[in-house]
């Protein structure tokens, strides 16, 4: 019996570096986190430099424990496959009963979602507990409908939806809100019908709560969705063009409606646009309660176009425009308010089409004076279509590039400096013969970026293209 108790103690010893002059062990704890809530089963490893290594495993709230450890250094280090993990490990003192610092677990992934129709997404935004909500169109037949994709914070598929109610229906823009359910913003047209501006409020798991159209007897379309929340004013704003009113071709419409859809005001009550083609792309909210809209404004001959910024204030009236002539056609494609009240707009420019560039603008909040504007090439051809700022305020971009030597699209990533000043670049693509496009990047709620896009595949069809990646665009497992 006296020697199966020494050679328990020496078990001991070698295993946790026992201090045998200790009278008992202690206790080391940490919590591994996923979007802010405790990661279950993490491998979790405890070194000590001279007696080895022990494993644990979180419990359902993210905890690990090690029961058995004394006085001395260690380093912890969790292991979760495909994800970043911040830090990368701990080195702990242990003196007494200790509690670690926190884990925290980016996922890092990359993910083509195909269906038997042609999917082309068109916008996409964070929902609860770091997963991401896309919404565009598909195509089957000849027939057009909408879709929305939901995923979890490890890009595992919730549901796909898909909306057929006409001959031709998309979802260009969409708003998650609080409770879980959401708000589609797109255009809905029947066989002897022009398109109308369509909205629909779907719930958690993407069936429609209700749906209202908007339009006139032409084309009438919504690009872009924003919340509106300020006290008891609630609804949303909707960008829009329409073709049923106006004063040129196509007129930009700054719809509001209430949380149940009901359009404010009258129809077509606040267009924005002249005697030529004017678009939009993109909405977005300032801190002032005001919006600003990005988009272009097309010439007659329709080889010549120019971007347009357009600030509207709460009620919709016109606060101030600006135009920016880069190239012979060039088009502002997204519009973001900075902290400091600054203005960065970006877009594509080009003189001949398959040799375009990009263009990122910084102006003063009333859109009087620029204080830069950069062109950037990549390849022989390139193009942004969103863009984000980091918690560095650095500008986040994506788009894509053709390299030289090469006719396909990758899919590009582009980290630039308050300066425009590019800092890193990431290029992604699926196939040398496939084209790639990043559609929107988001900041993601665990300090990465979330990108998504498109893959078209020659005529055969087109997928979702999406990948959730670090700050640094970079996709490491």
């Amino acid at each position: 019996m006296k020697i199966k108790k020494i050679l328990c103690l020496l078990i001991c010893i070698v295993l946790c570096g026992c201090n045998t002059q200790q009278s008992e062990s202690l206790q080391i704890q940490g919590q591994v986190l996923l979007c802010g809530e405790g990661m279950e089963g993490v491998c979790v490893q405890l070194q000590h430099p001279q007696y080895g290594v022990v494993d644990t495993y979180t419990d359902a709230l993210g905890v690990y424990r090690f029961e058995q450890a004394w006085i001395s250094e260690y380093t912890i280090t969790p292991f979760v496959e495909n994800c970043e993990i911040v830090p990368v490990q701990r080195r702990v003192s242990v003196y007494d009963n200790t509690i670690v610092s926190d884990f925290i677990v980016r996922p890092l992934w990359e993910k083509l979602y195909g269906y038997e129709y042609q999917d082309v997404v068109k916008d996409m935004a964070k929902t609860l507990r770091c997963g991401y909500i896309y919404a565009g169109s598909t195509s089957s037949t000849g027939s057009y409908g909408a879709f929305v994709m939901r995923v979890n914070a490890l890009g595992q598929q919730l549901w796909y939806k898909t909306y057929w109610q006409n001959l031709y229906m998309a979802a260009n823009g969409i708003v998650p809100l609080d409770d879980g359910s959401a708000v589609i913003a797109g255009c809905k047209a029947g066989s002897t019908t022009a398109g109308d501006i369509w909205i629909a409020k779907i719930d958690g798991n993407g069936d429609i709560m209700w749906q209202k159209t908007y339009g006139g007897n032409q084309w009438d379309e919504a690009f872009s969705i924003v919340r509106v929340d300020t006290g008891a004013d609630k609804g949303f704003l909707i960008a829009a063009t329409t073709e049923s009113c106006g004063n040129g071709r196509a007129d930009i419409y700054a719809m509001k409606c209430d949380d149940n859809g009901n359009i404010a005001g009258g129809l077509f009550d606040a267009l924005f646009g002249g005697e030529y083609n004017d678009g939009v792309h993109v909405i977005t909210g300032c801190k002032d309660g005001g919006f600003l809209m990005a988009g272009f404004i097309e010439y007659e001959t329709q080889v010549r176009a120019d971007s347009r910024i357009i600030k509207i204030n709460s009620l919709r009236q016109h606060v101030w425009s600006k135009e920016y002539n880069i190239d012979t056609y060039d088009i502002a494609t997204d519009v973001k308010e900075l902290e400091d009240g600054d203005i960065v707009v970006c877009g594509v420019a080009y003189t001949i089409k398959a040799n375009e560039r990009i263009w990122i603008s910084r102006l003063t909040g009333d859109g009087s004076a620029e204080r830069w504007t950069k062109q950037i090439s990549i390849g022989k051809s390139c193009g942004i279509y969103s863009m984000a700022f980091d918690a560095q305020g650095n500008i986040i971009c994506t788009g894509y590039t053709i390299p030289e030597g090469r006719d396909n699209k990758d899919l590009l990533l582009l980290g630039l400096t308050g300066d425009g000043e590019v800092e890193w670049m990431q290029v992604y693509g699926t196939d040398n013969q496939n084209d790639d496009t990043g559609r929107k990047v988001v900041p993601a709620q665990d300090g990465g970026l979330a990108v998504c896009g498109n893959v078209m595949v020659g005529e055969a069809g087109t997928d979702i293209y999406c990948l959730k990646l670090n700050d640094k665009g970079l996709l490491i497992h």
